[in-house]
């Protein structure tokens, strides 16, 4: 409006975004939850199974709580399961066979679906499972089995699993759905110092100069 110069925001430090370590389930936990779930004395065999599935879904591909409630029956295609993620961008990712085959026990249990038929559903009622009645249902699972958890944490759980073992920077941009690889990269911090020590093992550049000096230093056999 003409009462100040226009450049004095510019003089103005961007602020920097505070550093965030996101939490994910320890082995023990998942073993945990995933013990309360199939526990038939605590759950109907409908919810236990969908349960268990869920959880499985879950860990095995990094779904977002609003990705695994759009899931369709039909989105299933033998390894694969396409995914409608932000911006209603499409992707497929890959299950598990154990995943696999705990999602088509939860679906006999069920009444024959049609492949609009939501994968997880309301009981009773059948209606496709939203995001807050998801959030719900980790909630009593979680209380049951003693661990805190929530959706967005088997994400993480995901994510530093996937890492440890081996998965790659590009690969784990896809499963996540992730549009860059700064926002990927976040999910990395959760992969701290005991990681990486045993990571460097691996790849130290002093070791493996040593081992390939050994290695030529040798007598060969015979």
């Amino acid at each position: 409006m003409g009462y100040c110069q226009p450049d004095i925001p510019k003089s103005i430090p961007k602020p920097r975004p505070g550093y965030h370590v996101r939490k994910f389930h320890t082995d023990e936990e998942i073993r945990q939850v995933l013990a309360t779930a199939a526990d038939a004395r605590l759950w109907h065999p409908v919810d236990s199974k969908g349960f268990t599935a869920m959880i499985l879904v879950l860990l095995d591909s990094g779904l977002r709580a609003g990705e695994l409630c759009r899931l369709s029956v039909g989105d299933l295609d033998g390894e694969l399961i396409k995914v409608l993620g932000k911006g209603d961008k499409e992707r497929w990712v890959r299950l598990s066979e154990e995943t696999r085959t705990a999602v088509q026990a939860y679906l006999e249990t069920r009444a024959a679906s049609s492949p609009d038929s939501p994968l997880f559903i309301t009981r009773p009622g059948g209606e496709r499972l939203s995001p807050s009645t998801l959030h719900k249902r980790m909630k009593r699972l979680g209380n049951a089995a003693g661990v805190k958890t929530h959706a967005h944490r088997w994400r993480h759980s995901f994510a530093a699993s996937a890492v440890r073992n081996g998965a790659g920077v590009k690969a784990l941009q896809h499963f996540l759905g992730h549009s860059s690889l700064e926002t990927t990269d976040a999910y990395l911090a959760g992969f701290g110092y005991q990681d990486a020590a045993r990571d460097h093992a691996r790849f130290s550049p002093v070791g493996a100069l040593t081992r390939h000096l050994q290695a030529i230093s040798e007598p060969p056999n015979g």
